[in-house]
């Protein structure tokens, strides 16, 4: 991995000190990867070794290693200023790809965990054609309410995964099926994928779709 500079530009709050770390060479298409509470851009980083595909790969590191300090479901007020902050370190990492010449459309954003509901809070309120959107045990951040607030504009086709396990003792399956019908609402193409027995970790039907996503 090798640590960027002058990447997080716009980011105030918690994570304006945050890392951010690229893997490979700048291509046609770009993956953002987002690691979850208590992890680390190494940890997620790991993911894109075992991808088939090679792209260019930004890999943010949250202070601390933890993008919001409570649950995510919990009103979103309670996990600020951090959550926004963490928010613009995403728009930043965006922007950086587009200096180089790599569109939204061409840039699959994936997550796990906290990272997923990090990457479903930012495709929801900044929806737009993706290359992708990876949600490897995650949903929208916030209170019921927040979560059903969806916004008026379309994903354009985005195709979008979510996996997750029944019984995963963070993640509350009905969140990540409000997650994905919101999704499907604002013109995503969602794939839901409900396990048993598979627990809270990144999942192979993931990453398979990752390696869809880039190839095309």
């Amino acid at each position: 991995m090798k640590k960027l500079t002058n990447v997080l530009t716009h980011v105030s709050g918690p994570h304006q000190t945050a890392s951010v770390f690229s893997v490979g060479e700048v291509s046609k298409k770009g993956l953002i990867l987002l690691h979850g509470r208590g992890g680390s851009a190494e940890d997620i980083v790991s993911l894109a070794a075992e991808l088939k595909v090679s792209v260019y790969t930004l890999v943010p590191e949250a202070v601390f290693n933890t993008w919001y300090p409570e649950r995510f479901l919990l009103p979103q007020q309670e996990n600020q200023p951090a959550l926004d902050s963490a928010l613009a370190v995403i728009s930043d990492l965006f922007t950086h790809l587009e200096t180089l010449g790599i569109k939204k459309e061409d840039t699959v954003i994936a997550g796990f965990s906290q990272g997923a509901c990090l990457t479903a809070e930012y495709v929801k309120q900044n929806p737009a054609k993706y290359g992708g959107a990876c949600l490897m045990s995650g949903g929208f951040i916030g209170s019921d309410a927040e979560a059903a607030t969806l916004p008026s504009t379309s994903l354009l086709g985005t195709p979008i995964y979510i996996g997750c396990d029944r019984a995963d003792e963070h993640i509350p399956l009905e969140r990540v099926e409000v997650t994905a019908e919101g999704f499907t609402k604002t013109g995503g193409v969602v794939g839901l994928e409900v396990f048993s027995g598979y627990g809270h970790r990144p999942h192979v039907t993931a990453l398979q779709f990752l390696e869809r996503q880039l190839a095309s």
